[in-house]
């Protein structure tokens, strides 16, 4: 296979929408009708759809072309008509008719080409059309279009497994198939939360929370799989407890003599099937999912689904990893996850006060006074950003890498990777050494709330708080981060941002100090609260320790339970 470096502008049309809606003036509908039609933005989420709308259909830019957001160098393909916000471009392919295969190849190569552009530059048509792209080659100036379509359709194996004897099987034939109970996830309770809710995220398997036992509603069992038809589509996995699920999620329930290993190998083939194969909105997974849709499996020489080979191969796989784990525990010295009697009562209380109570993680156990704190009561928003005396550039004064020049951590609406998404020059920037960082805007990044325990500063779109009255501890601020979250996440959106002068005005539920006989302590300054309440910060910080021995203790007993499984097989 050859390959040469192209222009995008040779290689690409670069036109501008047919028509430009600006979201305040237009209706946006959240689901997708006969008359309505897919508004992309700016976004770099659910394929730059923010919803739908009803206009002029002239304007519509045409189906299976690729936009792209000029501020964001986000692109997605579209499969179908949509309308557009302001500076997205529309991308078709010069002599050539663009399908999802050919388009998800060249969005690969587009946003390893792009990665350098930085939120906000509006890069002009251009600029965009002189990127470099390296793509396989049929002749010395057109690219092998044909070849990238096989190449993600599958026709060329880029691993080092020979799939050649493997057969095609409908997922209704080995499985039974159910469309989940189709919950709504703010109808939820949550008084004693027990049972693990899954939704359309592709983070922490599919878990987006844990919610009360619904009346008349049976959880579905541990060892199911879980496919998202919406949100994050193709997004599958093995779930090892009992769940409900939200909307457009999919349950695959395989017989019991499925072992966990070969069902982790079924996740792994069917989330690549359907994340090349279905988009929301368009070629849709559920449309399929009880029919037709179909993966490629191992068979034995009878032409029946070789499970035992699936479990083999991921068993080898879950060694190697087990090998780099235990290196790593000793490298860490992460071996004292053994709980304490402390750590277990810590674990079994549940916070009480103020008409609330909050289960711990056992359930079970004594109660532990707590009261509502006003966040204002007990922080401070830092005066953190750009001090040098020039103006500020964002393509010459901040990085996306760290680095010897670009020291300097900067938060942003940024969802994912702690919240951190510039680096700046220590000396151009006001920082403090360390705190609590709300995200305030974002379509998913607000409301997100991270803990940063180095030298750090505010670009734009989020803020560092810090507690008025105490030192920063990593333990009590995960605590506090934890709560906070947990309080105003489902409270902002991008349309309500959460900004400092709303958030200072919320109420989180914190443990207070009491004496021997359990009555609250009382502070004559009032220092944290009206009341004088005092929070429990040594509680605080036993708790995020005893969870943190919990934590590696489950990663200790799954790496031993593992390594016992395959001595017996070795044996």
């Amino acid at each position: 296979m050859k390959w040469k470096k192209y222009r995008t502008g040779d290689v690409l049309d670069f036109n501008s929408s047919n028509g430009i809606f600006h979201a305040c003036n237009v209706s946006i509908e959240d689901n997708k009708t006969e008359s309505n039609h897919p508004y992309v933005v700016r976004t770099s989420h659910n394929n730059g759809i923010r919803g739908y709308i009803s206009e002029d259909e002239s304007k519509l830019n045409p189906a299976n072309t690729i936009s792209f957001a000029q501020d964001t160098a986000q692109m997605f393909y579209q499969s179908e008509p949509y309308f557009t916000g302001n500076k997205v471009k529309v991308l078709s392919v010069k002599g050539h008719a663009l399908t999802e295969n050919i388009a998800t190849f060249l969005i690969t190569c587009m946003n390893k080409a792009f990665s350098n552009f930085a939120w906000g530059s509006s890069y002009d048509t251009k600029l965009l059309q002189n990127v470099m792209l390296s793509l396989p080659v049929k002749t010395k100036y057109i690219p092998d279009f044909n070849l990238m379509s096989e190449i993600i359709g599958g026709g060329i194996s880029m691993s080092n497994v020979d799939t050649s004897s493997w057969k095609e099987f409908r997922l209704v034939d080995i499985a039974k198939l159910d469309n989940g109970n189709k919950l709504d996830k703010n109808k939820m309770t949550y008084l004693n939360p027990s049972v693990n809710f899954v939704s359309r995220t592709a983070t922490n398997n599919g878990v987006s929370d844990v919610v009360d036992i619904v009346d008349g509603i049976e959880p579905y069992p541990a060892g199911c799989i879980t496919l998202a038809f919406g949100g994050s589509v193709g997004s599958c996995f093995l779930q090892e407890e009992p769940f409900y699920t939200g909307q457009n999620v999919g349950v695959i329930l395989l017989p019991d003599n499925i072992t966990r290993e070969a069902k982790i190998f079924l996740v792994s083939a069917l989330e690549k099937k359907c994340k090349m194969s279905f988009h929301a909105f368009g070629n849709e997974i559920n449309k399929h999912f009880k029919t037709d849709l179909s993966i490629k499996l191992p068979v034995k020489e009878t032409e029946e689904i070789d499970w035992e080979y699936m479990q083999e191969r991921i068993t080898e796989l879950e060694q190697e990893r087990i090998t780099e784990l235990e290196q790593y525990l000793i490298a860490t010295g992460l071996n004292d996850y053994e709980l304490t009697d402390d750590d277990k009562d810590i674990l079994a209380t549940k916070l009480t006060g103020d008409g609330v109570l909050q289960n711990s993680i056992s359930g079970n156990g004594c109660l532990k006074e707590a009261r509502m704190f006003r966040v204002d009561d007990l922080f401070k928003k830092e005066k953190l950003g750009w001090i040098a005396n020039r103006k500020f550039n964002k393509e010459k004064d901040v990085s996306k890498e760290q680095t010897k020049e670009f020291d300097l951590p900067l938060v942003n609406a940024k969802d994912g990777s702690n919240g951190i998404m510039y680096y700046g020059r220590s000396a151009d920037f006001s920082y403090v050494d360390g705190g609590i960082d709300i995200v305030s805007n974002g379509a998913v990044s607000t409301g997100n709330v991270y803990i940063q325990m180095q030298k750090i500063s505010s670009l734009f779109d989020a803020y560092i708080i810090n507690l008025k009255n105490e030192v920063k501890n990593k333990e009590i601020y995960s605590y506090l981060a934890t709560v906070i979250k947990r309080t105003i996440k489902p409270r902002f959106s991008y349309s309500d941002k959460a900004v400092w002068n709303k958030v200072k005005e919320c109420d989180i539920l914190l443990p207070i100090q009491t004496d021997f006989d359990g009555k609250p302590i009382v502070d004559p300054d009032k220092t944290y609260h009206p009341d004088g309440y005092v929070p429990d910060w040594t509680y605080m910080e036993k708790y995020i320790r005893a969870i943190e021995k919990v934590v590696i203790k489950d990663v200790v007993d799954y790496k031993d339970s593992i390594i016992a499984k395959t001595k017996e097989i070795v044996v």
